[in-house]
């Protein structure tokens, strides 16, 4: 009996609205931890659509992805409040 390994994974997309200039600040500010992630078990890949920023997140399994995803959103809560401040 021959068995088949099959590669399971979880994905995530999430857009968030703001200011073009917030999405610049976010991106820039991200894309260290999105290039050189902690874990090799998620990877994420950041992109912009005008004043949207999108999260792409794929992960080896849902715990993984809600990690990576949590993550994530609380970076750009803790960002976007930081902007807040300095404004």
């Amino acid at each position: 009996m021959t068995t088949t390994s099959i590669k399971k994974s979880s994905t995530a997309q999430v857009e968030i609205k703001l200011t073009e200039k917030a999405v610049e600040i976010l991106l820039i500010a991200l894309k260290p931890e999105a290039e050189t992630p902690s874990s090799e078990r998620s990877t994420v890949k950041l992109s912009r659509e005008e004043d949207k920023i999108k999260i792409l997140v794929v992960a080896n399994d849902t715990t993984t992805l809600r990690a990576a995803l949590n993550s994530y959103l609380r970076w750009i809560q803790g960002i976007l409040n930081m902007i807040e401040d300095i404004e």
